[in-house]
């Protein structure tokens, strides 16, 4: 579960700071009210590919740090060997985006890798969007009786 999240100099944000309480967290607003570029910062941490678009503009780096409580199960204890990750029911993973597009990851504070942000953020976080929402209406038939 993402227990809060840290943006600064992403896009058009200057700084934010989102406190999520436990369950299920919404994001609605008004078009244009900054969503997507919200998701958009997750998924950074979730491994997705930088761009020196994400600094704001007139910005040396953007930085996104989320705050991740955690079940511990045997998959991502045996994935966290395997990144040499100590095993914790808290991860803070941060990503840090240059202006020339250069990325740096950490999780819980060391230098780590985007593939082991792939590796781990299925045990830490599930999104879901309009576009899945339609998209799996699109692959299945609808039947009208």
């Amino acid at each position: 579960m993402l227990k809060s999240l840290y943006v600064s100099s992403f896009v058009i944000i200057d700084q934010i700071k989102i406190d999520f309480l436990e369950g299920m967290s919404v994001l609605t607003g008004e078009t244009g009210a900054g969503k997507s570029i919200i998701i958009d910062a997750i998924g950074q941490l979730c491994g997705n590919r930088s761009s020196a678009s994400f600094v704001k503009k007139g910005c040396r780096e953007a930085v996104i740090e989320g705050v991740f409580e955690v079940d511990i199960t045997p998959q991502l204890e045996a994935i966290c060997q395997q990144l040499h990750i100590d095993i914790e029911n808290e991860f803070i993973i941060t990503k840090h985006i240059q202006s020339n597009g250069k990325s740096q990851v950490k999780i819980n504070y060391q230098t780590s890798t985007h593939n082991a942000l792939k590796l781990l953020m299925p045990f830490f976080i599930d999104i879901h969007s309009q576009f899945e929402t339609q998209k799996l209406f699109e692959e299945k038939s609808i039947f009208i009786f």
